[in-house]
């Protein structure tokens, strides 16, 4: 009560000092009692919430009208005009948004010749009416203020093989990936939109509910961010930014930096992954019948995964996890393709974990790693329980985007093995079938090695 009190004296003494500036107050026009929600130049101050909206009838209205357009070939541009008009009086509530999803509109109203022509909807257009008949109800609010702090501060960038960023509050992590021959071709703006699109993936689930400052050394890409683009593959990546934004609670703000200033993220946009070849996907499949189902794809990123859920060497949108010996594998059915320098350290790790998967090697006696699977020189090692030996054909092994591949440096007598490892089980106790040496896969040494189960 002496809140209410206080205020309405407030009143009293704004009155009392506006009459004495000799301003003359429209009294039935005024609201001189406190109040939690209400009206103000057609918009709903919700200060519970802390929010602008619209009111139910100015949507419903909207609705309304958006829905006799749809069915109709050509549209009035005066009407449709009007419509747009609707959308834009309501920025305050629906924020950029209401700018963003309004540019087909306007591109056909641009197409005009006069104010009295029937224009056709194009279907970029009529997706939006859509969009906007659909989505309304739920965009109608938007904050009446913000924290002035920012709590997060990224950084990306785009070269002409790839794109990186990080995050300077997540320490050593960084996102990274490289572009296909068809994203090399497009423009330098959309490359550079795309980082800023790619790299807030990869952090999504980290940058949630957080207000960020985010650098980008190309002027067109923060423009395009917070206002769109007439271009619709750049107007696109704006929209894919937002939802991302509005699906975690993101607060994006948009910062030019100078490229002598960004050098971390270019560097790590100039990062060139040359390990990332994989087993073509029907052999997979195959593979995958036979030893599976797998569950991880332990060394993989967002182009080559053959798995919905895969580990990464940088954070990679839909990574589940980066640096996959940092995870257990325990209760995974996992598929290994690692790089051959970590061939020894995932058998070791497999091996701690007490995990289960499939391991895709060349056979190389003279590799590292080759004691580790064929201890005695002769036949695979216990934990070994099933295996293939795949000859080397145009296609079994693909290239990456890189365009590096295994494959090229395997000779055409070289074997592939597919081992299918599992420390879950007591180790194999028998060598028939597993023997190195001889094709049959049983040398005289075999019998010598039996032990029954």
């Amino acid at each position: 009560m002496a809140s209410v009190r206080q205020d309405l004296e407030y009143n009293e003494l704004v009155v009392s000092d506006l009459g004495k500036a000799r301003f003359v107050l429209n009294i039935p026009k005024s609201q001189l009692e406190p109040l939690r929600t209400g009206r103000w130049l057609g918009f709903i101050l919700d200060l519970e919430t802390g929010c602008f909206k619209v009111p139910e009838e100015k949507v419903e209205r909207l609705k309304s009208v958006v829905q006799k357009v749809l069915p109709m070939s050509h549209v009035g541009v005066r009407f449709l005009a009007s419509i747009v008009g609707q959308i834009m009086s309501m920025s305050l509530a629906l924020g950029p948004i209401a700018r963003l999803r309004t540019r087909a509109l306007y591109a056909v109203i641009d197409s005009r010749h006069s104010w009295s022509e029937q224009l056709k909807l194009s279907d970029d257009a009529r997706d939006e009416l859509l969009f906007w008949q659909s989505s309304i109800a739920g965009l109608n609010a938007h904050p009446i203020w913000f924290s002035s702090g920012t709590t997060r501060v990224a950084f990306s960038d785009a070269s002409s093989t790839g794109y990186g960023g990080y995050v300077v509050e997540l320490g050593s992590d960084v996102a990274h990936g490289q572009w296909s021959e068809l994203q090399m071709a497009q423009s330098s703006t959309w490359r550079e939109l795309k980082a800023v699109d790619l790299v807030l993936r990869s952090f999504a689930s980290k940058l949630a509910g957080h207000a960020v400052k985010w650098f980008s050394d190309n002027q067109n890409v923060v423009r395009i961010v917070q206002a769109g683009s007439r271009q619709p593959h750049l107007q696109d990546g704006a929209m894919s930014i937002f939802e991302i934004c509005w699906k975690h609670g993101i607060r994006l703000e948009m910062a030019w930096i100078p490229r002598g200033l960004n050098d971390r993220a270019d560097y790590i946009s100039r990062i060139v992954d040359f390990d990332d070849w994989r087993v073509n996907p029907s052999v997979f499949a195959y593979l995958d019948s036979q030893f599976g189902p797998h569950t991880v794809d332990c060394f993989a990123s967002g182009h080559n995964s053959q798995l919905q859920r895969f580990h990464s060497r940088y954070w990679d949108p839909g990574s589940e996890a980066v640096d996959t010996f940092t995870v257990s594998w325990r209760d995974e059915t996992c598929w290994w393709v690692p790089p051959l320098h970590l061939v020894c350290r995932t058998i070791r790790h497999a091996g701690e974990c007490g995990a289960v998967g499939t391991l895709v090697v060349p056979l190389w006696k003279s590799a590292p790693f080759w004691p580790l699977l064929c201890p005695d020189g002769r036949h695979l090692a216990p934990f070994i329980h099933g295996w293939f030996a795949l000859n080397v054909y145009p296609g079994l092994l693909l290239p990456g985007l890189s365009g590096n591949n295994l494959g090229d440096s395997l000779t055409p007598d070289t074997l592939v093995l597919v081992l299918a490892l599992n420390f879950s089980l007591q180790p194999r106790r028998y060598n028939a079938g597993f023997c190195m040496v001889d094709e049959s896969g049983s040398c005289s040494h075999c019998s010598l090695s039996w032990h029954a189960p």
